[in-house]
């Protein structure tokens, strides 16, 4: 793994801020994943925090980390934070996500990056972003995300409503494939994940639901026995069972 700079720094938008994990080893096996310069699928790390800080350790560099032992390129979004208080509060992360994408894709053959196959992993508000990006309507089809891993997201579902979901979380025809992660002991109420994989698949969308016993709030990548820590292995088998990582 290398952990380097920002690759998408500029003097006027310093708080977009990402750190790039390579794979250095021929993870992917067989595919051939062991040249260094062919395009690899890649996932933008967007760690979660409640929109005051960022949990960066075990939802974003940890992360990365086991992404390149799949032969995937990540990159963890350093978004902008606090922003509790702002409203909307996702405003701003979403903001940085999607400029994120967009740059990402200019600058695919430089990063080596494949740009059909670029996604997005979030965590809590990190998958709110997540979902923000992958279920956008509006906006230049480069901001999109060509699949989402979403991990016990937030704010997802009204308030008032677990059934109902929030504007702008609606899936449609361009809805990318999902996959979801939730516990159902989670003080952030499973029907975030539950509510949106039931419209998606309404929607005749490839979704993906991990429903699990016992978990709690953002186990992350953390080592753990209760049973939401399975959660890597489920994705890894989806990602590659969709295309966006190589076999084994």
């Amino acid at each position: 793994m290398v952990l380097s700079p920002n690759p998408l720094a500029t003097p006027d938008r310093p708080h977009a801020f990402v750190h790039r994990c390579f794979p250095t080893t021929a993870a992917g096996g067989a595919s051939g994943a062991s040249d260094p310069a062919r395009r690899r699928p890649a996932v933008v790390v967007v760690p979660g925090g409640g929109f005051h800080v960022l949990a960066y350790e075990h939802e974003g560099a940890a992360v990365a980390r086991w992404l390149n032992t799949l032969g995937l390129h990540a990159f963890v979004l350093h978004y902008r934070v606090p922003t509790a208080t702002h409203a909307p509060p996702w405003e701003p992360g979403l903001a940085d996500l999607q400029e994120t994408l967009r740059s990402l894709r200019g600058r695919a053959g430089e990063l080596r990056i494949d740009t059909l196959r670029l996604g997005v992993r979030g965590g809590s508000a990190g998958g709110h972003l997540a979902a923000r990006a992958a279920l956008a309507e509006t906006g230049p089809p480069a901001s999109r995300p060509d699949f989402a891993v979403l991990v016990y997201p937030y704010r997802i579902v009204a308030e008032d409503d677990p059934t109902q979901l929030r504007a702008g979380m609606m899936p449609s025809d361009t809805t990318p494939p999902l996959f979801l992660v939730h516990a159902a002991d989670d003080g952030v109420r499973i029907e975030n994940s539950l509510t949106l994989h039931a419209a998606a698949i309404a929607r005749g969308r490839s979704a993906e639901m991990h429903a699990f016993a016992t978990g709690g709030h953002g186990f992350g990548m953390l080592s753990d026995t209760r049973p939401g820590a399975a959660w890597p292995s489920r994705c890894a088998g989806w990602l590659r069972s969709q295309g966006f990582a190589p076999l084994p």
